[in-house]
């Protein structure tokens, strides 16, 4: 790719072939019920939090999808740049598509599938000599919320106990319940 389109170009503007524009959609929020622990930080010296810990949990997930357009200045260009824009994308065979890592983002990774693509032909695009294909593609990752919280530490117990426990008291001498 020569270059890569936040937008939908103008007609009147002159594309670098092969180029690429990205359109994204509006994402979807879904809630885990079974919300997970990801990360817990060092305790929190000072200040108001003092004594609690950042803890950053797993509270859903997220998904949206864009639509990245390959634009190409003939057929045959545009045939070998999904072939090889396929191959790329999904050069993983146990798991088709892409897994990245959000830096950004906790850390996490997003994972990005082809869902759909189509070869626009026609007449008018001819004439244009636009050739593109439409491809979408869905992405997921999860949705990570971060708090300073109290957290339960884990108690060990050391209680021994002897061999043999002495038997009890004699009734007669004991309390008796009626």
């Amino acid at each position: 790719m020569k270059k890569v389109y936040d937008n939908f170009p103008n007609p009147s503007q002159k594309l670098e072939y092969p180029c690429g524009t990205i359109f994204s959609g509006k994402p979807t929020f879904n809630p885990h019920g079974d919300q997970y622990v990801l990360f817990k930080g060092a305790v929190i010296t000072t200040g108001a939090d003092s004594g609690k810990y950042p803890v950053q949990r797993v509270v859903g997930n997220y998904e949206f999808k864009f639509q990245l357009d390959l634009w190409c200045s003939t057929k045959f260009e545009r045939h070998a740049i999904w072939q090889e824009f396929f191959k790329g994308f999904n050069n993983n065979s146990s798991a088709m598509g892409l897994s990245l890592q959000l830096t950004e983002y906790f850390n996490t990774f997003a994972h990005y599938s082809i869902t759909d693509f189509d070869f626009s032909d026609s007449e008018e695009q001819s004439q244009r000599s636009e050739w593109r294909i439409r491809v979408g593609i869905l992405v997921d990752c999860v949705a990570v919320i971060e708090r300073n919280e109290s957290l339960i530490e884990t108690i060990e117990n050391n209680v021994e106990t002897p061999e043999t426990i002495a038997p009890p008291a004699d009734e007669a001498e004991g309390i008796s319940i009626i």
